[in-house]
């Protein structure tokens, strides 16, 4: 009879009322098995397989016979098993694929019988078993529903699940929002408080989502809190309630030695400032509101020695000026979003900020720094340093170029300016951009989006990079580019999603051009002798695309094959009234697929067909 792999539950149980799953290697010594034997059901819902518990192993065997199982479950007969499982068991089984990483390559495992329980684990390789099984699939973090699940098998997983420090090193604590029975949300705070305070020395990184329209519970949970804590974020609706918040920042400064990242996020507002104010005589909503806003910023303040990461989400709030900010100059990161009631918000400058390195300004209606108004701007240090502009006027470049460039950052090599304001007068944008140049000579990479006048804008702009070699002109609504050889140093240019009826002429003295991407132009008809020119005008050509465009499919045939001869990365669009179906995706051609006649045949999304010769 073929090897048997139990992960066999060994609770403090009665005989019998654990709970196990039996799992064959493969499909072939399924077959040797047998018909399986009816199984029963434990306490917690798993199939209960009678039989024999395998003898003990030592580690070594251990480590193959984990391994084996591990092999078995990614397999299609362990995927269909565990299709069949319910939520929790599913969760579980898939997490003993981080047995690889302790037993090896399947590989290397030399053949033969070997069997091992669950319960025969060492408590390092089943501790990180849990742990992979209870962290949640997107975002990262622990999964509290599954701990507490596992947590009840037996004493031993117990012990494990709480004295796991990779399973405590972020944690989220999510509120009641209403209490659908008395005391509800006070059970849930009193057992949040018992975690935190038996797993207090492993979090690092705390998440506390209080959505509740009254007295919200962050005070008791946040003293619970350890002080080894390093990231705090606090989620919440904004209003009235909050009183309490600027002594929470306050706390936070007297008790969290190790913080360093902040996050307070108020997307939603609650309007009961009125119900406040009608209980304190003399004092308006308004008032209560901008004393509370006010309180905040002081607590922010008083973090200014300890924190280099903030993030500040306003949506909720009437913020007039985030000019206080500029008292936390150990910031390394800010991240601003949100204005409410379509007020003109003022924002610190990036440059004031000494130790800065990225930022993300963010706006519903207006922004104002240094003088000038925009809708967002960002600055991202990686890969390269990033300055986004979106909704500012062409005429305040300059000054933005300044104002928003962080002095520990590196030097601009990517610009992107989305929905630029044009300006009366044909005089204006040039003499701005003329200014511009001190600040771009290091950019190499330009993008403008969403500009319906970037033609006009295009020359003046080109001449203020002397080490251009990137240029994006996306949904611009460009037909035409203006007549010159401003596009002779670029190797990669981009004119996607814009309104072309025939390749631009301008084209022709791009000649280092290597990445040409013309999709989303559905009018862009181009004529043979006109791609022919193309072609040959570009000889260091290595990717083109033309997806979307309105390209004759026969044109596209040929294409295809230029592509096969010349080693050319060609996208082409989907034909879907042809009899030869095309799709769209990268041209590969292969000399090993050849017919009996010796012509080789080229291969284009499955479908195959002979070269002419």
């Amino acid at each position: 009879m073929a090897p048997t792999y139990s992960t066999a539950f060994q609770p403090a149980y009665p005989p019998g009322s654990y709970t196990s799953v039996s799992y064959p290697y493969h499909a072939q010594q399924q077959q040797q098995c047998g018909p399986q034997q009816p199984c029963q059901q434990g306490p917690y819902g798993y199939a209960a397989a009678p039989g024999t518990v395998p003898p003990h192993l030592p580690q070594t065997k251990t480590r193959k016979a984990a391994a084996k199982l591990t092999n078995w479950l990614r397999s299609k007969q362990g995927k269909a098993v565990l299709a069949g499982m319910d939520e929790a068991q599913t969760q579980f089984a898939s997490a003993l694929a981080a047995t690889e990483l302790a037993a090896g390559s399947p590989a290397a495992m030399s053949a033969g019988p070997h069997a091992i329980t669950i319960g025969q684990l060492p408590d390092e390789l089943l501790s990180r078993i849990l742990a992979a099984a209870a962290t949640k699939p997107t975002g990262g973090g622990t999964n509290p529903r599954i701990v507490s699940i596992m947590s009840r098998v037996c004493h031993r997983w117990r012990g494990l699940c709480f004295s796991a420090p990779e399973l405590w090193q972020s944690l989220t604590l999510e509120a009641p929002m209403f209490e659908r029975a008395a005391g509800e949300r006070q059970r849930w705070l009193q057992g949040k408080l018992w975690l935190l305070q038996r797993v207090s020395t492993s979090v690092h990184h705390l998440r506390i989502t209080d959505y509740a329209p009254e007295k919200v519970l962050m005070e008791p949970l946040m003293r619970a809190a350890p002080c080894t804590l390093r990231s705090l974020d606090l989620d919440m609706w904004w209003g009235a309630h909050l009183s309490g918040l600027p002594q929470l920042l306050q706390l936070a400064r007297a008790q969290y030695t190790s913080l360093y990242c902040l996050k307070l996020s108020s997307c939603s507002r609650v309007d009961n400032f009125g119900g406040a104010a009608q209980q304190q005589p003399g004092v308006t909503a308004a008032q209560l509101e901008a004393r509370l806003v006010e309180g905040v910023f002081a607590g922010l303040a008083a973090l200014a020695g300890a924190l280099t990461e903030l993030s500040l989400n306003t949506q909720g709030m009437r913020v007039l000026s985030l000019a206080p900010l500029t008292a936390l100059q150990r910031l390394r990161r800010l991240v601003v979003s949100g204005c409410s009631a379509m007020l003109r918000q003022t924002v610190p400058a990036p440059a004031q900020f000494l130790c800065l390195e990225e930022f993300s300004l963010d706006g519903l209606f207006r922004l104002e720094a240094d003088g000038t108004t925009f809708s967002e701007a960002r600055w991202q240090a990686a890969p390269v340093g990033t300055l986004w502009l979106r909704g500012a006027r062409v005429t305040a470049l300059p000054t933005l170029l300044v104002a928003m460039q962080p002095p520990a950052a590196r030097p601009l090599e990517r610009l992107v300016l989305e929905q630029l304001v044009a300006v009366e007068g044909a005089s204006a944008p040039a003499a701005a951009l003329q200014a511009c140049a001190a600040h771009l000579e290091s950019t190499q990479a330009l993008q403008l989006l969403k500009i319906f006048w970037a033609r006009d804008l295009l020359q003046p702009l080109l001449r203020q990079l002397p080490r251009l070699n990137t240029l994006r002109l996306t949904r611009c609504g460009l037909a035409a580019l203006p007549e010159g050889t401003y596009l002779l140093g670029l190797r990669t240019l981009s004119l996607a999603d814009n309104e072309f009826r025939t390749l631009p002429p301008p084209l022709l003295h791009a000649t280092r051009l290597t990445h040409l991407d013309l999709q989303g132009n559905r009018l862009l008809q181009p004529q043979e002798a006109q791609l022919q020119q193309l072609l040959d005008a570009l000889p260091k050509l290595r990717q083109l695309d033309l997806q979307g465009t309105d390209l004759d499919e026969g044109l596209a045939e040929e294409l295809a094959r230029y592509a096969s001869r010349t080693g050319l990365a060609v996208q082409l669009p989907e034909y879907e009234d042809s009899d030869d179906y095309w799709q769209e995706g990268d041209y590969y051609s292969s000399d090993s697929d050849s017919s009996d006649d010796g012509c080789p045949r080229y291969s284009w999304a499955g479908c195959a067909y002979a070269s002419r010769w």
